[in-house]
């Protein structure tokens, strides 16, 4: 035991005993240590014969040395009763919020953490009524119990100055906070559900809303079954009783009822290896006193409750309350009536509809035997109707098997519909089609031949006017592009190579002849500078999926300088300029083009941020603005930064989440923003020593990535999905540096664990992405980087392993593509890393030599980047060092030359004087360094020589 001035703290020997018994020893310990602190005289072995499962031999030295501390400090014990007596001197009650049978919660402030929170506390009328305050307190132990996102998390336990008992808990508040009882009734409302608004014809926001309800009943429901995994039953589940918060959280508040199901006689305890109930209703395991009878809310009360049996299955009493819960989300109305606890289910709804009905009914079926076997099953049934697929509890019709077909087989259904259309308009092309990948490019297939249906339409259609047939091409273009982005291997499938080239021939006509058209027109209104913008912009975004980025780069500018050339200046104008250089931007950063690309994005926001707020632009170009100023913004604030000017950037990222946070995320890209958003202002705080901010930012953030998750589907475009998966491995790899310069080795590891996970399970999805791999590959080689730190050897050799296996897998099942071929070489270059640092030189020597082969290779097909030069001079410096202490300076000075070679032919590259300066100029000082000590130091002044005369150096 351990003696601290102002309190006692428990310490165990966690290596003697296992985590759960030491938990359980905590718990009792604190119950003695209570019992003291009351005026108790309970001896230890008396006190440690009510735990017979946990052995004396672990139980009563802990609790002697309890006592033994008691009453060795006279006034620990005084201290210590009246620091838990006092929860006034930490806490501020604010005002009462609600009033229930058994206690009362108030808003309150937390003067140490400066936080404002809930407080419940017991009613005065209870407060000396032994059986109501073991009943409040076991609430508390109970709902401690609860680690869910589900359940509102308790902070504190004390007894006020009153001598009543409280405890503290999180305080869900905001504009939208409020119970799932009044979100029904605000959903339901009778003023709102005319004849026109019905069930049978609501609108978007509706069927949104009450989506959101449906997922809100899937939470309430996986937090029971979680309950019941730890043997804890609600007992009063009910709308009122659930909390909703304004950033759509759903909270099972009100454990006062709550029973934890344990052997007669047993006492309550922390145990937290409990096996999940066997909670069959077919078995009288779990049997309920005779002071059950009656507990609950009618209407959403189980009808056994009300029984005197004592073989009552509390377990199954909540799922019939669940499923009254979802009756009531679904109708609007509980689904029995204060009155009568007997009234038939009866109700007409939609066919969208009726599968939750049938749930609700399983749910609430009046033998518990019928009901669903565990809560968990109740959720999978939810949680299946959310994604459109069959429930268990609605066995589908024929008909609806046939009418659902199509929305849950997208890609098939697409197929057969582009085949019946191909047959008739395009045969010719698409001929094979019939016996090749019908499941995975039917889609393709269909807009394709609609997208070359319609340009020779348009071309054929002599009398319609010019903007007719602009809009018809340019609506073939813009689909084929979408297209492209929601099916990646249609970029890279040989069978596809002739549709490419066509629909690419096309659109480069197109967009040529539009810019003609537009250098000649004598007066240039709003319409024409949109129209060429958007076929600039569908042209640039072609090109760019189809893998030629300087192509991309080229339409881009030159569609800016025609808008540039405009004299009349307008905020259209500034818009379509903002819209070209924000996109522009961006595909010269992902190409590794940073400079070129930075300087898009600055000249981006400075067209955009005035336009924010313009009543010339309409609502839908101002929120197009909005998410272009903000992706545009948001990093040119991280340069800001790196010059040393924090406060400018923290106000420009502030202002970027003032526009972002106006409005909860409803969109993707909403909350694809916040996540780059928040996670530059997590590293601008963390640069400026802003600790707690940093963990602040990096907490949205995460939020934000949870938002993106929910919001996952098939209609969410690739290259936004790629992104997506980018972000969330660069925020985890952020938050573990972060641990590991606090000493949280393991929490750090165990991080980055979990992200490279994640992203290999990308990269299994979309193997030939080169942004995922560069993402795994970074996560990869940074835990490689930590358990070498840490001297796991071969931990780290086995994740440096799995990367090469995986890149051999990629490779070889394209072996024509450069980008598998790169990744290869990366995973090489990182393998002999890692061997070099293992004083492992031969390996390391044969991995730089695979991975300098494959970049010879690939600057020989004419594939010349700025990053491929700096891979090979840095693999040929490797070998330089390898050749140099293995005594063969003749090759060693070879691979030298080469590097040499490599450097000089990078400065001549866009941003190749940029890179040169910033990293290859120590690289290359460093190889001829190798030679100081070895007996070859004849040779350094030649090689600075060779440098100085190759203008490497000055």
């Amino acid at each position: 035991m351990t003696k601290i001035p102002s309190d006692v703290i428990l310490t165990f020997q966690c290596d003697q005993i296992s985590i759960d018994q030491w938990r359980r020893v905590i718990a009792a310990c604190q119950s003695y240590e209570q019992l003291l602190i009351e005026g108790g005289t309970t001896t230890v072995d008396d006190f440690a014969n009510q735990f017979p499962d946990l052995g004396k031999e672990i139980l009563m030295p802990e609790l002697e040395k309890v006592k033994t501390e008691l009453q060795e400090d006279p006034d620990a014990l005084d201290r210590l009763s009246q620091k838990r007596h006092n929860p006034t001197e930490r806490y501020v009650i604010l005002e009462e919020i609600r009033s229930g049978g058994m206690g009362q919660v108030f808003r309150a402030f937390d003067r140490i953490c400066g936080r404002l929170v809930a407080i419940k506390r017991i009613r005065s009328e209870f407060a000396q009524d032994l059986r109501m305050r073991q009943r409040f307190l076991s609430e508390v132990e109970l709902t401690a119990d609860l680690e869910h996102p589900g359940v509102i998390p308790i902070y504190d336990q004390s007894i006020d100055p009153d001598g009543r008992e409280i405890y503290v808990m999180r305080l869900i508040h905001g504009e939208e906070t409020g119970t799932l009882q009044q979100a029904i009734s605000k959903f339901h409302d009778v003023k709102e559900n005319s004849q026109r608004q019905s069930k049978r014809f609501w609108s978007a926001d509706k069927r949104r809303d009450f989506r959101r309800l449906i997922e809100s009943v899937h939470v309430i429901t996986d937090t029971t079954a979680h309950a019941h995994s730890r043997n804890i039953a609600h007992r009063d589940l009910k709308p009122s009783n659930i909390l909703v918060g304004p950033f759509g959280e759903t909270l099972i508040a009100d454990w006062g009822l709550a029973k934890r199901i344990n052997k007669p006689g047993s006492r309550i305890n922390c145990d937290d290896t409990i096996q999940p109930p066997n909670t069959s209703v077919d078995g009288n395991d779990f049997i309920r006193s005779s002071h059950d009878q009656g507990i609950g809310t009618p209407g959403f009360r189980a009808p056994e409750m009300l029984s005197t049996s004592t073989t009552v299955n509390l377990f199954a009493a909540d799922i019939y309350s669940l499923g009254a819960i979802l009756f009531c989300v679904t109708t609007g109305s509980a689904p029995l009536s204060l009155k009568s606890e007997s009234r038939k289910l009866d109700f007409s709804c939609p066919a969208s509809l009726r599968p939750l009905i049938a749930i609700s009914q399983k749910a609430m079926s009046p033998d518990a035997r019928n009901r669903y076997q565990n809560a968990q099953l109740m959720a999978v049934d939810l949680s299946n109707w959310l994604a459109g697929e069959p429930v268990s509890a609605y066995p589908e019709s024929l008909a609806e098997r046939i009418w659902k077909w199509p929305s849950r087989n997208r890609l098939v259904a697409s197929a057969i519909a582009g085949a019946t259309l191909i047959s008739l308009i395009a045969s010719g092309l698409f001929a094979w089609y019939q016996t090749v990948q019908m499941e995975r490019l039917g889609e393709a297939l269909q807009t394709a031949s609609i997208l070359l249906d319609e340009n020779q339409r348009g071309k054929r259609s002599i009398e319609e006017s010019f903007a007719q047939r602009e809009s018809l091409t340019l609506h073939a273009i813009v689909e084929f592009q979408s297209l492209l982005t929601l099916n990646p291997l249609l970029q890279s499938d040989p069978q596809f190579r002739v549709v490419r080239e066509k629909v690419l021939l096309e659109s480069r006509g197109f967009y040529n002849s539009l810019a003609k058209s537009f250098d000649q027109s004598a007066k240039i209104d709003d319409d024409s500078l949109g129209r060429l913008t958007d076929a600039g912009l569908a042209l640039v975004l072609l090109e760019h999926e189809l893998g030629n980025v300087s192509e991309a780069l080229r339409v881009a500018e030159s569609a800016l300088e025609r808008l540039r050339r405009v004299e009349h200046r307008s905020q259209p104008l500034e818009y379509h300029l903002g819209r070209l250089l924000a996109f522009k931007g961006n595909i010269a950063t992902r190409a590794g083009r940073k400079q070129q690309g930075l300087a898009d994005q600055e000249q981006a926001v400075g067209h955009l941020e005035p336009l924010l707020d313009s009543a010339e632009l309409s609502q839908e170009d101002r929120s197009k603005a909005v998410s272009l100023w903000s992706r545009a913004a948001s990093p040119m604030a991280l340069g800001i930064a790196a010059k040393g000017e924090f406060k400018t950037a923290l106000d420009l990222l502030h202002k970027i989440l003032q526009r972002l946070n106006a409005n909860e995320s409803e969109s993707f890209q909403d909350a694809l923003l916040k996540i780059q958003s928040y996670g530059n202002l997590a590293m601008v705080r963390y640069f400026s020593k802003d600790t707690q901010g940093t963990y602040e930012a990096l907490e949205h953030a995460q939020a934000a990535v949870k938002r993106c998750e929910s919001l996952m589907d098939g209609g969410v475009p690739f290259r936004e999905v790629i992104e997506f998966e980018v972000m969330r491995g660069t925020l985890f790899r952020f938050k573990s540096d972060l641990m590991l310069t606090e000493g949280k080795t393991w929490p750090a590891i165990e991080m980055l664990s979990q992200s490279l996970m994640q992203l290999a399970g990308a990269l299994a999805k979309h193997p030939v992405n080169a942004d995922i791999q560069s993402a795994y590959h970074s996560c990869s080689s940074r835990l490689q980087t930590v358990f070498l730190e840490q001297g796991i050897v071969e931990q780290a050799k086995k994740v440096a392993l799995e990367e090469l296996d995986l890149a051999r897998k990629i490779q070889r099942a394209d072996e024509s593509d450069p980008k598998m071929l790169e990744y290869l070489m990366l995973a090489y270059h990182s393998m002999g890393h890692l061997n070099e640092k293992t004083k492992q030189m031969s390996e390391a020597e044969q991995n730089y030599g695979d991975a300098l082969a494959i970049a010879n290779r690939l600057l020989g097909s004419g594939l010349a980047s700025e990053g491929l030069y700096s891979h090979v001079i840095e693999l040929n410096l490797h070998m330089v060092r390898c050749e140099v202490l293995t005594g063969r300076i003749q090759a060693a000075q070879m691979h030298f030359e080469a590097a040499i070679e490599s450097a000089c032919e990078l400065k001549e590259l866009p941003e190749g004087k940029h890179l040169y300066h910033s990293s290859i100029h120590r690289q290359l000082e460093a190889a001829v360094l190798t030679l100081q000590e070895t007996d070859f130091k004849e040779s350094k002044e030649a090689w600075m020589h060779k440098l100085r005369t190759s203008g490497l150096l000055p």
